[in-house]
């Protein structure tokens, strides 16, 4: 029988809503998207193989960005404890509908404050949804919280868009006839490219970005930058996959991907912050 955790009060949000972070919020609390959501089944293989590797049967699991509840069928009956979390009360209600087994809460990733330091084996963030917190202080602080939740030796594992992704991929239906497969991507790659090369985010590697495909603004990144800001945290990237595994789409078509790190013990942790504040000097 899966354990149940205890949580603390949270209180308030450290992070002021931000214009675009209400959006976002405004849009996953849409009637339309929640039934979407909740429509939605099972990990994506390149999920599918990350959990594979990473997940242990017993382990205390945080699904963030858990929506209508797509994850927890996969991730609950491995779990010793299993708690979802999402900031959108309608996500949350739609989950708690489709599994009254599980325990949901409605709960923002940058505010974490209801769990213990390390009281978790494996954390998912799917589905991008670090990628929606805005603005950059949000997005860090969640990082941060990722980290603090996450036992020494534990597991986070997230995704987010490609900074670089200049072409959409090919999407193949069986009941569409290649050559409008093949129209339809021409058409939003267009209108990617169109989006995408003014943007300071683009030649950066790092940003965020009004998506074509969707009313959101989100963040993008590079794999080498994404690695780079989760050490600052104490989490070491340790394996990334793409979004359309295990096809190999290359860096200017694939629109994501997916990131597992390992909680860093301190000691490490510390020794990379004084290298950073006191770099070697050259001879």
């Amino acid at each position: 029988m899966t354990r149940r955790l205890r949580l603390r009060d949270s209180g308030t949000s450290r992070a002021a809503l931000s214009a675009i972070d209400a959006q976002n919020r405004q849009i996953y609390g849409r009637v339309d998207i929640v039934e979407n959501f909740a429509s939605l089944d099972g990990l994506m293989p390149c999920e599918r193989l990350l959990i594979d590797m990473y997940l242990t049967e017993g382990a205390d699991v945080l699904d963030l960005g858990v929506g209508g509840g797509r994850t927890t069928s996969a991730l609950w009956p491995m779990s010793g404890t299993y708690v979802g979390v999402d900031y959108s009360a309608s996500m949350v209600e739609a989950a708690r509908r489709r599994h009254p087994h599980a325990c949901f809460e409605v709960m923002d990733a940058s505010e974490l404050s209801a769990f213990a330091d390390q009281s978790f084996d494996l954390a998912l963030f799917s589905f991008n949804g670090l990628d929606y917190l805005h603005p950059v202080s949000k997005r860090q602080e969640a990082i941060a919280e990722l980290a603090r939740v996450v036992r020494l030796g534990g597991t986070v594992i997230t995704s987010s868009h490609n900074s670089r992704a200049l072409v959409r991929p090919v999407v193949e239906r069986p009941e569409q006839p290649a050559v409008r497969a093949r129209l339809v991507q021409v058409v939003m790659s267009a209108r990617l490219i169109v989006r995408v090369l003014p943007a300071r985010a683009f030649w950066t590697g790092q940003g965020y970005l009004r998506d074509t495909a969707s009313e959101h603004t989100n963040f993008t990144s590079t794999p080498e930058l994404i690695a780079a800001e989760f050490t600052d945290h104490g989490l070491r990237l340790v394996q990334h996959v793409g979004s359309r595994y295990p096809r190999n789409l290359g860096g200017w078509v694939e629109p994501w991907y997916c990131y597992a790190f390992k909680r860093a013990d301190e000691s490490a942790r510390s020794l990379h912050r004084s290298s950073e504040r006191h770099p070697a000097r050259r001879r």
